[in-house]
């Protein structure tokens, strides 16, 4: 593709980009499209196990050599100049990750069951029972700290992570299973787990939870975790 000065009365070749993509409205001659549709057909497939043998051959030279020049670097140059342009150009979506405003990464929590020596995915069982362990695990999405309480249809709550203490458990800042399993007791459900990541004690998290399912039962945590970005509740019914 290539560029000619524009003398400011014209479109950009950004701006033209964005109307070929759908993300704004508005015309797109066609020499653009038939050249965009151009640079998209020289883009060959990448060979990672080529590049990644190059690496690791760059990375057992002395620092010297790695100065000569490379013909493999300048062959490449034309298809990652144009696969760069097309990921510039048309624009992504990623699936699983929840933002609010486009910006702030939000927590998660999921998790799996074992009972007796079989593990299920969640949801896979229609009710858990007494004697079923659940594994949980979380993406706090950068928090560095959580608090992890349950509720059951008692009306009983239970501090589980921290075990003791009240100060939130350190979790480091990706996903990750937490290190002990729940076994579940006799109790009545519905068992409703809640995880705080933006609590600074358990005392906190515990005021806000039970201030809320004082107020509305279940769907009353729920609202709280809608609200805020820094809680999860994961409800499991039990037989």
């Amino acid at each position: 593709m290539t560029f000619d000065v524009n003398d400011g009365k014209r479109p950009s070749h950004f701006e033209l980009a964005r109307r070929a993509t759908g993300e704004t409205t508005g015309e797109v001659p066609d020499e653009f499209r038939s050249a965009l549709e151009s640079a998209k057909a020289r883009v060959r497939p990448f060979d990672w196990e080529v590049l990644s043998k190059h690496a690791a051959r760059i990375d057992e030279e002395p620092v010297a050599a790695r100065s000569r020049p490379r013909p493999w670097l300048w062959a490449l140059f034309p298809t990652l100049v144009a696969a760069m342009a097309i990921l510039v150009l048309v624009p992504t979506q990623q699936s699983g990750t929840r933002t609010k405003g486009g910006a702030f990464l939000i927590p998660s929590v999921s998790y799996h069951v074992m009972r007796g020596e079989e593990v299920f995915a969640q949801d896979a069982l229609p009710s858990l029972r007494e004697g079923d362990r659940v594994l949980f695990t979380v993406d706090p999405a950068g928090h560095e700290a959580m608090v992890l309480l349950s509720v059951d249809g008692t009306g009983h709550w239970t501090t589980y992570y921290p075990s003791t203490g009240s100060t939130p458990a350190r979790v480091a800042p990706r996903p990750q299973e937490l290190p002990e399993s729940i076994q579940l007791d006799a109790a009545p459900g519905p068992e409703v787990f809640v995880a705080f990541f933006g609590v600074t004690t358990v005392e906190e998290a515990m005021k806000m939870a039970e201030a809320a399912y004082r107020n509305g039962g279940v769907p009353g945590l729920q609202d709280l975790a809608r609200e805020r970005d820094d809680i999860e509740v994961s409800v499991i019914r039990k037989e």
